[in-house]
């Protein structure tokens, strides 16, 4: 029988410099998730009946359903990188909507590396913020592509980012509790 691949990538289990979080336990965004598919009063998400917050349920509770599915995004959980890892820094300001975890992985593979990722998706990033730190090495051409795999932008983005979610979803508890 052929071996079985252990996966190249070690996902860090939230912002290291915030132990507590969404992704610091998997049975969190179990429930969560549950919490958001379940038949509240008779109503499924879908069909609420303010359809915006309908479709920031549905968003969260995919999102979050992904990341239960795949907690340290189909890698090992987070372990330090070793002395002398190349670290990759992120070349813009904005927040990480994605992660290209399949492509990470190909490329670990295919180079012999073993990558420590250190930026989520919903990570504020700016030039200097470490992505990602590379045990093996790296060539120029091998860190753009690295680089490539992390999609910066302006805003944050529902689709990989279960955290973002929850917090638009408290927040519109919070305002809707709000006297005036």
């Amino acid at each position: 029988p052929p071996a079985a691949r252990v996966p190249a990538l070690s996902v860090i289990s939230g912002d290291p410099c915030h132990t507590v979080g969404v992704e610091t336990s998997l049975h969190r965004p179990v429930i969560a998730a549950s919490w958001l598919r379940s038949d509240r009063a008779g109503l499924r998400p879908d069909a609420h009946p303010d359809p915006e917050i309908g479709a920031i349920e549905a968003a969260a509770g995919d999102a979050l359903g992904r990341r239960a599915a795949a907690p340290h995004l189909g890698g090992l959980p987070w372990q330090p990188a070793p002395p002398g890892a190349t670290r990759i820094a992120a070349a813009a300001t904005g927040y990480v909507q994605h992660v290209d975890a399949a492509r990470l992985d190909a490329l670990a593979g295919a180079h012999g590396l073993t990558l420590h990722l250190a930026a989520l998706p919903g990570a504020f990033v700016h030039p200097g913020r470490l992505l990602v730190a590379v045990d093996g090495a790296v060539d120029d051409g091998l860190r753009d592509r690295i680089t490539e795999a992390f999609v910066v932008g302006d805003r944050r983005s529902f689709d990989d980012d279960p955290r973002f979610g929850l917090i638009v979803l408290a927040e519109v508890a919070q305002r809707a509790l709000s006297p005036a």
